[in-house]
């Protein structure tokens, strides 16, 4: 009786003591860490409601507590403790923004390990509920910023001071974890369990969507800058391509040549006169007849100028437009020139190309006057029959439409296109005035000019477009896709003919030559945008799982706890002597069998010892062979192989006396053996064995889709002895299947009555579909390999057609590769029809 009185005195006791240690440590704790955050802030002031406050009131309710144990109250002391920690770190995430992760976590753990040592059951559940709902709603604060909050000034500081508080109350909490009730031990595991869990894998996914999205985005900028090489590449072609069917006109190459076949005498006194009409040029007037007989619009008086007069005017793109005989003396122009002979000239020498003639396109330049931006664009003109090279044609064509088609690609409210030359120079930015610097850097636009002049081959292997990410001159971070037009590695020989004078890969090849870098850049937070979403949404997603595990943990507990608790008092009864207590059997997993242990425990508790080991050590074999068979399956994709191991392996780990395999032919109908182990197996696989479906317990097994277990085969009517398995005594036919669909059967067999029971049937029945999965893999994998093959082939017979230069190769390289698919021999002949006339036709 006196001992019953005192027992309530002394937990008050230990309870006033672990109140007084509790209060002490959250005292001084939030002390120091409010003299910390006052040392290291940067700002005398954060705002209004301080986070050193915050500290300091933890720390006062510290104080609080101690008086409340000394009063004998000191659950409620620490109660007041918890409640103004879940109150602070409310206000701090309300105030600061990425700080939830932090305050969260403080709460949890001190919530946990202080509600542990001093609270009931009850109040402890509260309690944790309480903290939980608290961390959710700050982390939450910082996924979603429902409004402006002031940045953590001290990111660093705060995770240091959250990582000292984590250890040392998570040592408080190892130290004193065998104390705890069972309750609380297994919700803390659970907690701290999936809390560890889903951090590795929410980060480990973040992580990886984020380098995926970067990368995704950073290649659809390297292609978006090289899409607009075509911009470039069109506008060059179309205008070159006009003023290329200008130069084919037959009249115009006619005139052309009877103007070299005028001059008379020598080449030194053609130039020579042409020198002296050049020097007349210069002095006369803009009415003098040597004037207007190069640039009038009048039909008769100059047929060339005419038709260059209706080109310009056609194609205003076009400012002046001349053509220039084959010494360089200029016979037709749209306006005054400066000088009557050009072959002196830069252009023209570039164009005639020492007789064999070439495309020429000057780098673009800048016309204050017109404010417009222009190059110059010269090709030959060869003769309209023997195509020799006669003449050269010339425009000044104004590029800033170009400009206009760069201008219009727009990317969100940051993204545009700016162009620049191979020096650097910029050409074009559509949000910056004319010659001034861009904002990029000018180191980084040499380097992506050096980088893509290079190709750099060894990793991009020849392509020109890639991207960065680059912080520009004003401080913002950049995404920067690049595209640089470089000339051919190699010269080629492009063909002329009387009526073709450039190619388009000569004008794709000289526009090359201009070296041109194309940037398509874009601010990384209008860029990146989704990454910050599919982040909250990862973390929502998290934070669900994490609210359901803690759900889980604590109904999972109270189903764990509740009967064990009943056993443990049984059992106290028992040892103090009540030999006819029965512990009550609630449950039918490992704590009913427990309890049905102990009502057994007088007369079986020595058999019970006995065989449990074995027991325990044939299940566990059982399983390490489940386990082992299910790792080397997920590995193998030959099929062959694949019924080998698992034969091998099974009859290998239990000592089976035979095992083997069958899978269906194509017809469904019969059962053939495709893996069998020892010398009897290949005898039988060299025999073709087969059962038809129905037939003994491997095709009473395929055409029931069940299991069938024979302990003694001599009582059994229709099981079917083999000759080379003399010796079996007991047989398991196990169907291999998905779902309804039966592939084949795995057969075991045992030399002992009863050697193989139900728990091998069910353990077999798992391997067996673990081979059915494994069967369905292979053979995809297979039939996908033979399909890849067969495309590759397809894919290399057509493009050895596309490669043909006429029908009738194509259709020798068809049938000939034809052939060697088919591994056959092949010919094609080619027969000629003669119309009712004699004469040939196609």
């Amino acid at each position: 009786m006196q001992n019953t009185q005192k027992q309530p005195q002394l937990e008050q006791e230990i309870l006033i003591s672990r109140g007084y240690r509790i209060s002490w440590i959250a005292f001084i704790s939030m002390l120091v860490i409010t003299i910390l955050l006052w040392v290291t802030s940067p700002d005398p002031l954060i705002s209004m409601m301080d986070v050193r406050l915050f500290a300091l009131e933890i720390s006062l309710a510290g104080l609080v507590s101690i008086v409340m144990a000394r009063f004998g109250k000191p659950r409620v002391g620490v109660g007041i403790i918890l409640f103004i920690l879940n109150v602070t770190g409310i206000l701090t995430a309300l105030v600061i923004s990425g700080a939830g992760v932090a305050i969260s976590a403080v709460i949890l753990i001190l919530t946990l390990s202080f509600g542990s040592f001093m609270f009931t059951p009850r109040g402890l559940r509260y309690a944790n509920i309480f903290a939980i709902v608290v961390s959710v709603f700050v982390i939450l604060l910082d996924v979603f910023e429902p409004f402006q909050r002031i940045p953590n000034p001290t990111p660093i500081q705060t995770w240091i001071i959250t990582g000292i508080l984590l250890i040392v109350y998570g040592v408080l909490i190892v130290r004193q974890f065998y104390r705890y009730p069972l309750r609380t031990k297994l919700v803390i595991s659970f907690v701290i369990v999936s809390i560890i869990s889903l951090g590795v894998i929410t980060w480990m996914v973040t992580y990886t969507l984020q380098q995926t999205l970067r990368e995704s985005v950073g290649t659809e900028f390297s292609n978006l800058s090289s899409s607009q090489r075509d911009v470039v590449y069109n506008y060059f072609l179309e205008n070159i391509g006009q003023l290329q069917v200008l130069s084919e006109i037959d009249y115009l190459q006619d005139l052309v040549e009877e103007r070299n076949n005028s001059y008379t005498g020598s080449t030194n006194e053609i130039l020579g006169a042409i020198q002296n009409v050049d020097n007349q040029w210069v002095r006369a007037g803009d009415n003098d007849p040597l004037i207007l007989g190069v640039i009038s619009d009048h039909r008769a008086q100059n047929p060339l100028a005419f038709q260059l007069h209706e080109f310009k005017e056609a194609i205003p793109v076009n400012t002046e437009v001349f053509i220039t005989d084959q010494y360089g003396a200029t016979i037709a122009a749209t306006d005054r020139l400066s000088d009557y002979y050009q072959a002196d000239e830069g252009w023209w020498q570039a164009a005639w190309n020492d007789g064999e003639g070439a495309l020429y396109i000057s780098e673009p330049v800048y016309d204050e006057s017109a404010q417009v931006t222009a190059l110059i664009v010269s090709l030959p003109i060869y003769a309209n029959e023997s195509g020799k090279l006669i003449g050269i044609l010339r425009s000044t064509i104004i590029i800033d439409s170009v400009y206009q088609y760069l201008a219009e690609t727009q990317i969100g409210e940051t993204g545009y296109v700016i162009l620049v030359d191979r020096d650097g120079k910029l050409l074009f930015d559509p949000r910056a005035d004319t010659g001034k610097v861009s904002e990029l850097p000018p180191d980084f636009i040499a380097k992506a000019i050096k980088v893509g002049s290079e190709h750099v081959q060894e990793e991009n292997e020849g392509e020109t477009a890639h991207y960065d990410l680059v912080t520009d001159l004003q401080g913002n971070e950049l995404i920067v896709g690049h595209f640089t037009l470089t000339p051919l590695e190699e010269d080629e020989e492009y063909p002329h003919a009387a009526f073709y004078s450039v190619s388009q890969e000569e004008i794709i090849d000289t526009v090359n030559q201009l070296g041109w870098t194309i940037f398509l850049r874009q601010e990384t937070n209008e860029a990146f945008e989704t990454i910050p979403q599919i982040t909250r949404r990862i973390l929502m997603v998290a934070l669900l799982i994490l609210a359901v595990v803690v759900a889980a943990a604590f109904w999972i507990a109270q189903i764990i706890v509740a009967p064990i608790s009943h056993l443990t008092s049984v059992a106290q009864r028992f040892g103090q002597g009540d030999m006819n207590v029965q512990a009550e059997v609630e449950t039918s997993d490992e704590v009913g069998t427990l309890a049905e242990t102990f009502n057994a425990m007088a007369e079986q508790v020595q058999d019970l010892v006995g065989t449990l080991e074995q027991r325990v050590t044939e299940r566990t074999r059982a399983l390490a062979t489940s386990t082992e068979v299910s790792r080397r399956l997920s590995t193998i994709l030959d099929e062959r192989e694949l019924v080998t191991q698992v034969v091998e392996q099974v009859q290998q780990a239990f000592d089976y006396y035979h095992a083997h395999i069958y899978f269906f032919d194509e017809s469904k109908q019969d059962l053939i053996m495709v893996g069998g182990t020892g010398e009897v197996g290949e005898i039988m696989l060299s025999r073709g064995h087969k059962i038809p479906k129905g037939r003994g317990l491997v095709g009473r097994a395929a055409e029931t889709n069940n299991v069938v277990l024979v302990s003694d085969t001599s009582k059994e009517a229709g099981w079917l002895p083999n000759e080379l398995l003399p010796d079996t005594r007991s047989e398991a036919a196990v169907p291999i299947a998905i779902g309804e669909n039966v592939l084949g059967v795995l057969d075991v067999q045992d030399d002992e009555i009863d050697g193989l029971k139900r728990e091998d049937a069910d353990l077999l029945q798992s391997i067996a579909n673990q081979v059915a999965i494994a069967v369905q893999n292979a053979r995809a994998y297979q039939a996908a390999r033979r399909r890849a093959e067969r495309e590759t082939m397809v894919t290399s017979i057509a493009h050895e057609i596309q490669s043909a230069n006429n029908v009738d190769e194509a259709l020798k390289v068809a049938v000939r590769e034809l052939g060697r698919a088919l591994k056959t021999d092949t010919s094609v002949r080619l027969a000629t029809i003669l119309d009712g006339k004699g004469a040939e036709k196609e």
